[in-house]
C-alpha cells in the first residue's frame, strides 16, 4: 500500500491548452504556486508551440540534491 501511494503522489496530470499553452494546468506542487511547471513547458516545447523556450521557465527550480552529512547547528539570533 505504502509504494502505491507513492507511485500517486509522484503522479503528474498535465491537461495542455492547444490554443494558448501559458493556460495549462498541471498537478505539481511548482503549479500550484507559480501557474507554471516544467512539465507544462517540455510537452509544449514537444509539441512544437514555441519555438524556444521562454524566459520565465528558466526560473524554475528542476530539483536540488541533499548535501551529504548532518546539518550545520542553527546560529543564534541574536548572538555577536
Amino acid at each position: 500500500m505504502g509504494q502505491f501511494l507513492e507511485t500517486i503522489q509522484e503522479l503528474r496530470i498535465v491537461q495542455l491548452n492547444q490554443d494558448n499553452w501559458k493556460l495549462s494546468t498541471c498537478t505539481c506542487p511548482s503549479w500550484f504556486k507559480h501557474y507554471m511547471c516544467k512539465h507544462i513547458i517540455g510537452i509544449a516545447y514537444r509539441e512544437c508551440l514555441f519555438d524556444e523556450i521562454p524566459k520565465e521557465s528558466w526560473c524554475l527550480t528542476l530539483g536540488q540534491v541533499a548535501s551529504a552529512g548532518r546539518p550545520r547547528k542553527m546560529a543564534k539570533a541574536l548572538a555577536k
